[in-house]
């Protein structure tokens, strides 16, 4: 896979984990998250681009943790 197209699809799984946490629908929210994570799950285990994986695995290790949403 083209490295552009691993960093297409990194950025499309950003925007979806960003528009799920901006959604009120849990649903929605959730499903858009399979989708983000399903993507990266692509470009990681397809791809075999050592850089982009690093880069992923640093950025993972860094994400804060996520406050529970108020029921």
């Amino acid at each position: 896979m083209a490295w552009w197209i691993s960093l297409l699809l990194l950025s499309m799984a950003a925007l979806l984990w960003k528009k799920s946490c901006d959604s009120t629908d849990d649903v929605i929210a959730l499903l858009e998250r399979i989708l983000a994570t399903t993507l990266l799950l692509v470009v990681v285990l397809v791809s075999r681009n050592l850089l982009l994986e690093t880069a992923v695995l640093i950025a993972a290790v860094q994400l804060p943790g996520v406050p529970r949403r108020p029921r």
